[in-house]
């Protein structure tokens, strides 16, 4: 009984409202005290169960599900979650993306969908941003080109990067990364939607987009379909079109 005494109090006093079974085994509790400690807690409602073996002091509803995600799964938040952060992204997104080494995962909490997604060697140049290990701005730009399906395609990834606050040096930190991780077809690819961004929209990009271009690029494909228009200066078939900037001309 004061083992289980101890795990009830230190449950109740602690100030962290996520609690994880591992957590308590490493203070020096067995698998099955713990439990049976979180088991009584949760039936006289004083903690609320997330999934096996993680709970909460809050109901799910109350809970910062950025922060929640980062304690569930190992990594840093990305793509719509880090731009939604930063204030690029235009609604509350209902998937939260954590950005890992090695593993892909999903799981359903209350509406929301967590997932991971294994960036391998990628997964780096995260900050501390509102108490959150978030991608930064140059990273968050370079994994939205790399992983465009995640964010919902090339017209999302469009208004994202107008609607961006990036600065020169964020600019300067996601081509580092493109030229570090990027293949030749990325950064061909990624120059030529960033040229036609400034030249639909009129976005301050302050980077030479030439370096995007590879002295021998070969031809690329952007998109599915019917090829809207071919780019000789890019050697890019380009078959999105307009309709990556229909939410700029009012379409």
């Amino acid at each position: 009984m004061p083992k289980l005494n101890n795990i009830l109090r230190l449950v109740l006093e602690s100030k962290e409202p996520i609690i994880r079974n591992e957590e308590m085994v490493l203070q020096g509790f067995s698998r099955q005290e713990v439990s049976r400690a979180l088991a009584a807690l949760t039936r006289a409602g004083e903690i609320y169960k997330i999934s096996s073996g993680l709970f909460s002091k809050e109901k799910i509803e109350s809970l910062d599900i950025f922060y929640l995600a980062q304690k569930i799964f190992s990594g840093y938040l990305g793509l719509t979650s880090a731009c939604y952060i930063y204030g690029w992204l235009e609604y509350f997104p209902f998937e939260i993306f954590v950005i890992t080494a090695n593993k892909s995962a999903k799981k359903k909490v209350g509406k929301f969908f967590l997932r991971t997604v294994d960036f391998g060697k990628r997964a780096t140049g995260s900050t501390l941003f509102q108490n959150y290990f978030i991608s930064t701005k140059g990273k968050t730009l370079f994994d939205i080109f790399y992983k465009p399906e995640f964010v919902g395609g090339w017209k999302e990834v469009m208004k994202i990067v107008y609607k961006s606050d990036a600065g020169e040096n964020d600019w300067e930190e996601f081509l580092r990364f493109a030229f570090k991780f990027g293949s030749k077809s990325f950064l061909q690819r990624t120059g030529y939607l960033l040229y036609r961004l400034k030249e639909e929209t009129g976005k301050k990009i302050p980077i030479d987009l030439k370096k995007l271009k590879p002295k021998k690029p070969s031809v690329v494909k952007i998109g599915s379909g019917k090829i809207f228009k071919f780019s000789k200066d890019w050697k890019i078939f380009d078959c999105e079109g307009e309709k990556i900037f229909e939410w700029f001309h009012g379409s």
